[in-house]
């Protein structure tokens, strides 16, 4: 039976996130460029195990993550190192420091080994979030394909802007031609967090655009792709999810564009919702989808069933569908984010002051890799945001 079969599970998925998660299954079984299959495969069972470990639960809620003391309840054979890699980015990923990506190259772990690792994890947690919130059994993982890793690497990478290399978009190379071509080579630093590893990149991109939008659609504020859901209601989902990862670069980015959504379609901001507790009694539109996020993310089964069947009862059932993908989309790309330290885009920060100011973003330990913006800068550029957002939405 072909993977991904969702005939018998009453939802209709959409046919690009059918498509999307078998590409990664391909992905995760074929050899990489620093692990093989067979490595990427344990990766896979070790993120899934991670979310069961008693250790990691423990580390979470001390006030340092390096304090506490233990082993990992393994869900592979990998050696214990790779396994706390996986556990502290599936389960901790704001906490993570530059300090401690840059010394796992003393234990053998090269930047490049780093980043093709994260990319399995965020992956894996991506279409495992979708299938949660809809109560779908998680797809058994693909069966690994023999081979070595080819140990490709660009040639042409940079260090700054991140804790990890990216490429250098000035001498791009023909062979990584195709990954941002579609954005004219203009890739934001969350786009090239895992450019050391072009495929990596691929898959990402794969995934990004058919479960958060394609890149034509994402700065016309009126556009939500043909998704059951509104655009702004999107860009809530994604800046709720990423607060509550306390990821600074996406939370920033996306309750800025949760505003603009706002003044481009002259609807009402709840900005507050984003960080706000959802009320559990509220049958508003916001507290629904707030709920559901919240239990999806806590990884709560009868949380998850309840704050699903309201969303089907109260908007509908692609609602629930299109929610579940988004919550897993930036479950993966706020890890991308707080794992690989990179920093918040120029005219982002520009335009963001104000969603920085009232969320309080600057207190994320992930705010620590972005300057803050000036003042008059962010004043100008909130005063012209509406209006070049209308051009673009036209």
């Amino acid at each position: 039976m072909q993977a991904f079969n969702y005939d018998h599970t009453g939802y209709d998925i959409r046919s690009e996130l059918q498509d999307a998660n078998r590409y990664t299954w391909h992905y995760l079984s074929q050899p990489g460029n620093w692990w093989s299959a067979e490595e990427k495969i344990a990766i896979a069972k070790e993120t899934r195990q991670a979310t069961q470990c008693a250790f990691c639960q423990q580390r979470k809620l001390a006030i340092s993550p390096f304090a506490v003391k233990g082993t990992h309840e393994h869900g592979s054979k990998l050696p214990e190192a790779v396994v706390d890699i996986v556990h502290r980015i599936a389960t901790d990923s704001s906490r993570l420091t530059k300090d401690w990506v840059q010394n796992l190259q003393k234990i053998g772990i090269s930047s490049s080994h780093y980043v093709e690792l994260l990319g399995v994890v965020v992956f894996i947690i991506n279409i495992d979030t979708l299938h949660k919130g809809l109560g779908i059994s998680l797809e058994p993982l693909p069966s690994p394909t023999a081979g070595q890793p080819s140990n490709y690497q660009p040639s042409e990478l940079l260090s700054a802007d991140a804790w990890v290399p990216m490429l250098n978009m000035k001498k791009l190379s023909p062979t990584e031609a195709d990954l941002y071509a579609d954005i004219r080579n203009k890739p934001t630093n969350v786009l090239l967090a895992l450019s050391s590893v072009p495929d990596s990149v691929r898959c990402q991109r794969y995934l990004e655009n058919r479960y958060y939008l394609p890149p034509k659609n994402i700065l016309n504020a009126r556009d939500n792709a043909g998704r059951a859901i509104s655009r702004q209601q999107i860009e809530f989902v994604a800046s709720r999810v990423s607060a509550n990862n306390q990821c600074f670069y996406c939370t920033t980015s996306h309750s800025m564009m949760y505003q603009v959504t706002s003044e481009i379609n002259g609807t009402k901001t709840d900005f507050k919702a984003i960080t706000n507790p959802a009320g559990t009694e509220s049958q508003d539109t916001l507290s629904l989808i707030s709920n559901f996020v919240d239990a999806l993310m806590q990884d709560d089964d009868s949380a998850i069933k309840l704050a699903r069947q309201a969303i089907e009862k109260n908007i509908n059932k692609a609602a629930s569908v299109e929610i579940s993908a988004l919550v897993g989309s930036f479950q993966r790309m706020n890890r991308i984010a707080n794992a690989t330290g990179i920093s918040l885009d120029g005219i982002v920060n520009a335009m963001s002051g104000e969603a920085q100011k009232e969320l309080g973003l600057r207190s994320y330990q992930t705010s620590n890799t972005s300057t803050l913006s000036n003042p008059i800068l962010s004043f100008l550029m909130r005063k012209f945001r509406k209006l070049l957002f209308r051009l673009l939405s036209k």
